[in-house]
C-alpha cells in the first residue's frame, strides 16, 4: 500500500493457455467470511465489479478469453486498486490492530488453476 491507501503490486509468473476462468474469491476474519466473490472472468459481461478488475490486473489476464499461448507476465509498482469509497467498506471489515484477515484467491481454468493466497492487518493509525 502506498500513502494514499492504494493497493500496489510488484511481481512476475508464468500461466499456461486457458479457454475458461472461473474466479474465486474469499476474505475471512475470525474463520467468518466477511467478503466473497464468485465471477467468470471470460464472461462477456461489459461490467466487472472494482475487485474483479483487480484480481484481473494482478494475475495479468487478458480481457479475452481463450489465451492461447504460455505468457510471462512481470509489473514493477502496478495501481491495482485505488482506494474508492467501496474499498472504503471493505477495509472497515478488515480493520483490527489483533485479527488478521486472510484472503483466498482461486482462478479454475480448463487447464488448471491459478491461486493466491494473502495474509493481512489493516488499520488506521
Amino acid at each position: 500500500m502506498n500513502e494514499k491507501c492504494d493497493i500496489i503490486v510488484s511481481g512476475c509468473y508464468e500461466y499456461q493457455p486457458f479457454i475458461t476462468a472461473k474466479l474465486k474469491l474469499t476474505a475471512k476474519k475470525s474463520d467468518k467470511i466477511i467478503y466473497s466473490i464468485n465471477s467468470d472472468i471470460c464472461s462477456k459481461k461489459k461490467q466487472k465489479s472494482e475487485m474483479e478488475t483487480a484480481v484481473i490486473k494482478v494475475f495479468g489476464f487478458d480481457q479475452k478469453c481463450p489465451v492461447n499461448e504460455t505468457k510471462t507476465f512481470c509489473v514493477k509498482k502496478l495501481k491495482v486498486l485505488e482506494f474508492s469509497q467501496a474499498l472504503s467498506t471493505m477495509f472497515s471489515l478488515v480493520n483490527s490492530k489483533i485479527d488478521k484477515t486472510f484472503v483466498d484467491t482461486a482462478i479454475t481454468h480448463n487447464s488448471g488453476k491459478t491461486c493466491f493466497n494473502a495474509e493481512m492487518m489493516l488499520y488506521s493509525i
